[in-house]
């Protein structure tokens, strides 16, 4: 532990303007990376389990575009102002 406590002590990481450039560089570099792989990862599996829940998104969507008045009428819709506005 006093090795890692050493280490972070002498690499100085106060403050992002204290940062070398190429640390800074290399900092970004890795958390674009870290992005890219967690976006590769998380959004195939978070599709996989909205794709229901999008699905009844869209087909609740198509019935207020052909029957807004309808679709208003229903108690739980009528609370949205977003879709029922008057």
């Amino acid at each position: 532990m006093d090795f890692l406590q050493k280490l972070v002590a002498r690499a100085d990481l106060s403050g992002w303007d204290s940062w070398a450039v190429h640390y800074r560089v290399l900092s970004v570099v890795a958390a674009a990376l870290l992005v890219y792989w967690a976006l590769r990862v998380a959004v195939p599996a978070f599709l996989r389990l909205a794709r229901p829940v999008l699905l009844l998104l869209l087909i609740v969507a198509a019935v207020w575009a052909a029957f807004p008045g309808e679709m208003c009428s229903m108690q739980w819709a009528s609370k949205l102002p977003a879709v029922c506005s008057r």
